[in-house]
């Protein structure tokens, strides 16, 4: 806002363009608070914008509105499904987007709010100079927002969902941290079709997941240009299971308020923490506990190279909860749940209702597990 100002002073009119070069240098600026400007810009953007809507409400008169007509109408019409859609199918060739993704992007943008607040601006110099229509340009500007929220606002979700390109958290798993269990669970959830995608910073370490031909982004997932380029609309659920306990608090309370505090998991705190610390840690630090204490990092390890395995268990009306506790081993482990819906649900504890029939449960089970079911069946 100084910017703006103190270029209007040496210029008119040039206080917008100043600001827009601003924002081109800060976000090609290598600033370490990037992020925190941000989100900082998006606070001062909702009020600036919401006054400019305000003001330009309050500089139009009920005697106005009242001559509104079809001549009006049709104004705006032409503009929301001609000009609009012309205008951003010529400005989006060489892009590289579909005709579904230009189709949808013609229907709800340019926004305009640039052009809304110049022809309030405009609108008031044309009445000053006696331009006999300069009040209708107010009106006209006042009828295309107030149409453009309410079409805009009601059918976008259902006109993205009809082309295919609506964008929602899938069921899948985000594992940080390459290891022989990471792998282990992300092959069996493959053999289940939940998708997983597994991101370390340590290359060697992504080995063995390459090698089973799974999912993986080498990178370090706390850089802010790993974090954009992850495809985060696919996966629900975060899982940070690398050697590190502090590392693994880092990524969740950092993928918490993107992928909600509820859905990021670690390895649970050892036991020697006390309460308070435990409790001072879940709310303010990490995610939720994965497992408990004594199941960590070295004991899973351990556990997959001694030949334990995940084995998948599918409850149904004939196979339920009961049944599936009588047949598991004592020495098993649970890991997750995977619902009818396919939402899955790590687990820290004892499960405290009886899942539903369809819902999938995995664990891990010893090597001897096998050899005693081969030959009891």
């Amino acid at each position: 806002m100084g910017a703006y100002a103190l270029s209007d002073l040496v210029l008119e009119e040039s206080g917008l363009l100043t600001v827009t070069v601003l924002g081109l240098v800060l976000g090609n600026s290598r600033l370490a608070s990037l992020e925190e400007l941000k989100r900082f810009k998006e606070a001062v953007t909702i009020i600036l914008v919401s006054s400019v809507f305000i003001v330009l409400t309050a500089s139009v008169s009920l005697r106005s509105l009242a001559e509104f007509g079809m001549a009006d109408l049709a104004f705006v019409l032409v503009l929301l499904f001609v000009i609009r859609p012309i205008s951003v199918w010529v400005g989006t060739i060489g892009a590289h987007l579909s005709w579904k993704e230009r189709l949808l992007v013609g229907w709800i943008a340019p926004r305009g709010i640039v052009a809304v607040a110049v022809s309030g601006l405009f609108a008031r110099s044309l009445m000053e100079h006696g331009a006999p229509d300069g009040e209708r340009l107010a009106v006209l500007s006042f009828a295309v927002v107030v149409v453009t929220v309410f079409a805009h606002g009601f059918t976008l979700g259902p006109f993205a969902r009809w082309l295919g390109l609506s964008s929602r958290m899938g069921p899948g798993l985000l594992i940080v941290g390459a290891s022989r269990f990471s792998v282990a669970l992300a092959t069996k959830l493959k053999t289940l079709e939940v998708p997983t995608l597994t991101v370390d910073r340590n290359w060697g370490k992504l080995r063995l997941s390459r090698s089973a031909g799974l999912e993986t982004y080498y990178g370090e997932v706390l850089s802010e240009e790993v974090e954009n380029a992850l495809p985060l609309e696919n996966y629900s659920v975060l899982l940070a299971v690398t050697d590190n306990d502090d590392y693994n608090a880092l990524v969740t309370t950092n993928f918490g308020p993107l992928m909600g505090r509820g859905e990021v998991y670690q390895f649970a705190p050892p036991e020697e923490q006390s309460e308070k610390e435990k409790f001072r840690r879940v709310v303010t630090l990490g995610g939720r506990p994965f497992l408990s204490p004594e199941h960590g990092y070295n004991d899973l390890e351990g556990k997959i190279r001694e030949g334990w395995f995940i084995k998948a268990s599918e409850l149904t009306d004939t196979y339920g909860w009961a049944e599936f506790q009588e047949a598991l081993p004592e020495a098993a482990v649970m890991l997750m749940l995977i619902g009818p819906s396919k939402k899955l649900r790590l687990l820290n504890s004892a499960v405290s209702e009886a899942p539903a029939a369809g819902s999938i449960i995995l664990s891990l089970v010893p090597s001897e597990y096998a050899a005693e079911r081969e030959k009891a069946s």
